[in-house]
């Protein structure tokens, strides 16, 4: 059974994550340890278009893959403990982080608005919980 979750901003945007569980099952379950959470989305530039929240959790490193549109990964790196989405076109091939899951559900293209609006007007909450 796939297991997933569903991230929906407070300023419109609803995207729903499967969790790569097979791949990087540590990130998976300590991730899911914290939900259902609010949490507050930031804008990052290490890796191009990227936003993430901090979600208070630890995990080891596991299943480093370069970012793609669509990711979510999570940065292991204890000063930076990081959730992070990618979007957009102009993703850096960086340092790799733990691939922990991909977005099936939602409008690639409100992704990017989301984003750019959380570039643009700054940090946003959003909602973040186990979806059956």
């Amino acid at each position: 059974m796939e297991t997933k979750i569903e991230i929906e901003f407070k300023k419109g945007g609803k995207f729903v994550v499967s969790l790569l569980m097979d791949e990087a099952p540590k990130t998976c379950e300590a991730l899911l340890n914290v939900l259902p959470a609010e949490v507050r989305f930031r804008q990052a530039r290490f890796a191009g278009e990227e936003f993430f929240f901090r979600p208070g959790m630890a995990c080891e490193v596991e299943n480093q893959v370069p970012p793609q549109w669509g990711d979510v990964s999570f940065n292991a790196d204890p000063k930076w403990n990081a959730v992070c989405v990618y979007y957009g076109s102009t993703i850096r091939n960086t340092t790799p982080f733990n691939l922990f899951g991909k977005i099936v559900s939602g409008n690639l293209d409100e992704l990017t608005k989301v984003g750019e609006r959380v570039w643009i007007e700054g940090e946003e909450t959003a909602y973040v919980k186990l979806v059956a």
